[in-house]
């Protein structure tokens, strides 16, 4: 917070101007890419199309044989300021991500796989969620859209941690 000056105006009243500064968190949303190319367009542009937040995108490019980098060169083009393209030669989505988070100057980190998508407003929710309750961590249930548009929400785990590791042995 940070005041402002009062002054009195040639009727006797008092207009007062507060001028408020807020702290903008950073996202920063980390997006590993091995061969995307067909989908990760619709990732990236689900990203962009969050409201409300400040975000920056790093997708990392990780040993593709298609043309995933050309791709996400020729997005990176067309949003200069909010998206970064990285390769990352050591394979699998972990070095991908490990690097992108290394990269990212957010606060707080989305991890998005290429051929997922954010729902609208997404990270608004989830930040309001972290303020509100002083968290730092937050999951979310996924949704499941087929091909035809229809939708299905999964189950909660009970346990959210084994619902991170869920497939995992």
């Amino acid at each position: 917070f940070k005041g402002g000056c009062c002054t009195r105006s040639k009727i006797g009243l008092f207009r007062c101007y507060v001028l408020f500064i807020f702290v903008i968190m950073l996202i920063t949303i980390v997006i590993p890419c091995h061969n995307a190319a067909a989908f990760v367009v619709r990732a990236i542009i689900s990203c962009l199309r969050q409201v409300g937040v400040v975000i920056e995108i790093i997708a990392v490019e990780n040993t593709s044989t298609d043309n995933t980098y050309a791709v996400l060169q020729t997005l990176a083009e067309k949003h200069t300021s909010k998206l970064k393209v990285v390769k990352e030669k050591k394979s699998g989505a972990s070095a991908a991500r490990n690097c992108g988070w290394r990269m990212g100057e957010g606060k707080y980190i989305q991890f998005l796989d290429a051929d997922d998508e954010l729902l609208p407003g997404k990270l608004l929710r989830q930040l309001k969620l972290i303020s509100d309750l002083n968290g730092g961590i937050v999951t979310g249930t996924p949704v499941y859209e087929n091909l035809l548009g229809d939708q299905e929400e999964c189950e909660l785990w009970e346990n959210t941690w084994k619902g991170l590791a869920h497939g995992m042995h």
